[in-house]
């Protein structure tokens, strides 16, 4: 398996000088072969979708899944009301040493789903636990276990209201764990001094304090207010990769009364789907997906021939061409009917702006 914040200057800098170039058809004689395609087995019928002007189109833009971003292309059968989607989630870390990787040549698994559960923690002694409401799809309601039937980036609302009527938005990931650059951080007291020092050396820092900067050093200490507070953290690397971490603190006669965190409910939870690839078909308007069938895990994705295509007046990357090869067994989202696309080969593009 292969291992958000990034800006779009930085990234069309290193796509425009580490890609290969798509250039149009030359030659007369190749203008009318099709340029995207998708041929293999239907349910063990042959099936042919050859991109043209009349009947068959492709269709490409950047998507989410569950607020973690992605790309995604389709292969549509107007005539026979058939489309096949592709979605490639995006790489944990978009740029490094050698340039833009928003798709690379290699092999991919595939995303499939399971039902998670995050529990939140409080410092050892804290009884917060026992006041904490949080509001993950609509009500508040009391406890401390917040349950996921798929994975993805969620924002959970929570309330303290033994110390404020407020509302907070804590942002909560399940199993997109970041793994390659983190932004955890410890939180101490000492002599009415709170001291924040973060886990990842070698990168950028910022701190913010109820939404303010603080600081940008590595480690900063503050004597702040007694009362309830949000800190949030977000490290950078050299390549502009970034991501952040917040969650809630309760100073009590200047000292750390409690400090939130969350951890998984299951030990053994797989915490990152960066990189993995969904397929869809939707037939007749009805949607099958390879997201919750646990047999595509013993399956991969082919990716090769990655190649960039750029704006000739801008310069700008437009989308990113690549040939698939894959077997992918497809389920409704009730479970009730399934189908199977196996040997299928491919030429798709995903737009990436």
């Amino acid at each position: 398996m292969r291992k958000k914040h990034f800006t779009y200057i930085i990234l069309m800098f290193f796509l425009a000088f580490a890609c290969k170039k798509i250039e149009p058809p030359i030659d007369e004689a190749e203008a009318n072969d099709p340029i995207y395609l998708l041929e293999g087995l239907m349910d063990g019928d042959s099936l042919s979708l050859y991109v043209n002007d009349t009947s068959v189109f492709i269709s490409s833009s950047p998507t989410s899944i569950n607020g973690v971003e992605a790309y995604s292309s389709s292969i549509s059968d107007v005539a026979n009301n058939l489309e096949i989607k592709m979605t490639i989630i995006r790489p944990e870390t978009i740029i490094d040493a050698e340039g833009a990787k928003l798709i690379e040549n290699g092999e991919f698994e595939f995303l499939c789903h399971k039902p998670t559960c995050k529990k939140i923690l409080f410092s050892e002694g804290s009884n917060q636990g026992d006041y904490l409401q949080m509001n993950l799809d609509g009500a508040f309601v009391d406890g401390l276990d917040l349950q996921f039937k798929e994975y993805g980036s969620y924002v959970a609302k929570m309330k303290f209201p033994n110390l404020n009527d407020q509302e907070y938005e804590i942002p909560i990931s399940t199993g997109f764990d970041h793994l390659q650059l983190s932004p955890a951080f410890n939180i101490s007291s000492a002599q009415n001094v709170v001291t924040f020092s973060a886990v990842t050396e070698n990168v950028s820092h910022e701190w913010t304090l109820n939404k303010t900067v603080v600081s940008v050093d590595e480690t900063f200490e503050c004597q702040c207010e007694n009362g309830l507070h949000e800190i949030s953290h977000t490290v950078t690397d050299g390549y502009g990769n970034a991501v952040s971490e917040k969650t809630m603190m309760f100073l009590s006669n200047s000292s750390v009364g409690w400090v939130m965190s969350s951890e998984y409910c299951d030990s053994e939870m797989a915490t990152s789907s960066f990189e993995k690839v969904i397929v869809e078909v939707i037939k007749n308007g009805e949607v099958y997906t390879s997201a919750f069938s646990e047999e595509n895990q013993l399956n991969n994705v082919k990716i090769k021939e990655v190649v960039y295509a750029y704006n000739q007046n801008s310069g700008e990357v437009e989308f990113i061409k690549f040939r698939m090869d894959f077997d992918v067994q497809l389920k409704t989202l009730d479970a009730s009917k399934s189908l199977s696309l196996i040997e299928m080969k491919g030429i798709f593009n995903i737009r990436i702006n």
